[in-house]
């Protein structure tokens, strides 16, 4: 028998900055911005079965209302006390693996999902309750076809329901298509070959799926992976479609602007790396991205459509260099949109970047190991300047703003014991500016985290 516990509670403001609406309206999220997560979980494995419980809760303060403060919505005015803004998971599953002979493995599992996401209660009554229940059962088979090929084919199957009780945003009895509730159901079968030729290790997969909202798709996925002496060679073709949310399909539908096709996307993938010497290796990879009827928010409505295309690519360097002591890895990765028709998030200016998301990034992570049980780490970012909407009276976003380069650096000594793990420092060393920032046009303006600060991290094993 195996078995597992863990917890984490955690308590603080996310931010300790003034923050500035679109409409210039500011205050302080000091005090007024608190975080409660907690996670519970546990897991116990006997003779092939495999019982898991998760609890998670994020419970915040909020007086954002998604940027404008409560102005949208009666009876439109400033909050001038904090929302309590709660996100609930519970899940539990139970699963079996069966090994009938030296080929064949079969697997199958149970879930039950409970969410109530994105409820509050506030100030003006401003009160939201919602929430989803998900019933799934999986089950798969791995077929040895000999000692370098195998062959697994599964299906699943789930359904799952959603109400909304309390709503100040919509009229919570007719949100899904004339009712305050609806339901799904969605199954898919795939299948998955691999094998290990001599000029690559082949892997060909494909997926049909059938989404009661979505409808039917057949997807599929091919990878050749290769390993010479000191280099790696990987090509990676996979295809996918998103299933929307029931909020997602209700806003569309109710605006007039009803979700029609599902969202897919087309990826390729190139990777290719390199042992330089015993202590070095160098790694490359290049992707590009295509998203066909993308959904997202369209600012104008005020709700979710689908708004078009648009493609992306990008690369990304990776370094390693390892010495007895001293261990190096750092990555710089590159991000442009090579072609759109979207306005919600594209930039007028800049045909290459969008909201939110920085073209150029570098992280590095340099730890130098004093004893077998010390060490210090250095870690920093560069970002270079996001794109994010600062200013607009309409509380849209206007014309989007090309934030400040973020430099951001921690600093802390790791010391472990048989039982124990401390880590004491400084996070955000030189007190950079590091903003979260919306990555569309949906009335939010940056929320910068918190300043310079002491950090002490304790964990204990048994």
């Amino acid at each position: 028998m195996e078995y597992g516990l863990s917890g984490s509670l955690g308590y603080g403001d996310y931010s300790n900055a003034t923050w500035q609406a679109l409409d210039g309206y500011q205050f302080n999220l000091q005090n007024n911005s608190n975080s409660q997560p907690t996670n519970l979980s546990m897991n116990l494995r006997y003779n092939g079965w495999d019982l898991n419980a998760q609890y998670e809760k994020l419970k915040q303060e909020d007086r954002l209302l998604f940027g404008d403060s409560g102005l949208f919505f009666s009876p439109n005015q400033r909050y001038t006390q904090a929302n309590e803004l709660t996100f609930l998971h519970q899940a539990i599953s139970l699963g079996k693996e069966w090994q009938l002979n030296d080929k064949l493995a079969l697997s199958s599992k149970l879930t039950y999902t409970s969410q109530k996401p994105w409820n509050s209660q506030g100030q003006y009554g401003h009160d939201l309750s919602r929430k989803i229940n998900r019933s799934r059962v999986d089950v798969q088979g791995l077929y040895a076809l000999a000692d370098n090929s195998s062959l697994l084919i599964g299906s699943h199957y789930y359904y799952e329901k959603a109400e909304v009780s309390q709503s100040y945003i919509f009229d919570p009895t007719v949100r899904y298509f004339g009712s305050n509730n609806a339901s799904n159901n969605d199954y898919s079968l795939y299948a998955q070959y691999e094998s290990d030729w001599d000029f690559a290790n082949v892997l060909a997969g494909i997926r049909y799926e059938n989404h009661d909202l979505a409808g039917p798709e057949l997807v599929p996925r091919l990878s050749l992976t290769k390993t010479w002496d000191k280099l790696h060679t990987k090509l990676i073709y996979n295809e996918a479609f998103k299933i929307p949310q029931f909020d997602t399909v209700a806003s569309a539908h109710n605006a007039g602007t009803p979700i029609l096709d599902p969202e897919t996307s087309k990826s390729w993938e190139m990777e290719t790396g390199y042992q330089l010497t015993e202590a070095t290796s160098l790694v490359g990879n290049l992707y590009l991205l295509q998203v066909d009827n993308f959904i997202g928010f369209n600012p104008q409505s005020a709700s979710n459509t689908t708004l078009g295309d648009f493609r992306t690519m990008g690369m990304e360097l990776q370094l390693k260099w390892q010495l007895d002591k001293l261990h190096v890895n750092a990555n710089y990765s590159y991000f442009t949109v090579e072609k759109s028709n979207i306005d919600s998030f594209t930039i007028p200016s800049n045909k290459d970047a969008v909201l939110g998301i920085p073209n150029h990034m570098f992280k590095a992570d340099f730890h130098y190991r004093f004893t077998a049980n010390s060490r210090f780490h250095l870690l920093a970012r560069v970002i270079s300047g996001q794109y994010a909407c600062t200013n607009d009276p309409n509380l849209i976003c206007g014309e989007p703003e090309k934030l400040d380069t973020i430099y951001d650096v921690d600093a802390f000594y790791q010391f472990r014991t048989t039982h124990t793990l401390w880590n004491f420092g400084i996070k955000n060393l030189f007190n950079s500016n590091v903003y979260a920032v919306q990555p569309f046009k949906g009335g939010q303006s940056p929320i910068s985290h918190e300043s310079t600060r002491v950090m002490l991290d304790f964990q204990y094993s048994f």
